[in-house]
């Protein structure tokens, strides 16, 4: 609701589906990520970090049906298991969205 109502964002970063607030967006990763791709507004560019492609293939699916895109954040092998990394590497899809030079890694 806020996503539609208050702020209409051009860009939405998940940067990963876990079982946090379970009280409030689901009982399981699946529930959560329905919860999350169900949020975003028609026209809206999602990057997704989360890293288990059985969760992005279901929210690519919920957010193509709401008229978005989710894009999916890639991790190089150098960088895979690094806290935090997603969300690093989503800053490179941010900035291409917003027609911005990437960073150099």
């Amino acid at each position: 609701m806020v996503n539609e109502l208050f702020v209409k964002p051009d860009i939405i970063v998940i940067s990963n589906v876990r079982q946090d607030h379970l009280s409030t967006l689901g009982q399981d990763k699946q529930e959560i990520a329905r919860s999350f791709a169900r949020s975003v507004p028609k026209g809206t560019v999602v990057i997704s970090g989360e890293q288990n492609e059985v969760l992005n293939e279901y929210m690519r699916k919920e957010v193509e049906k709401r008229g978005s895109v989710l894009k999916q954040v890639k991790i190089p092998p150098e960088h895979k298991g690094l806290i935090g990394a997603e969300t690093v590497h989503a800053l490179n899809l941010v900035l291409e969205e917003a027609n911005e030079t990437p960073l150099p890694f």
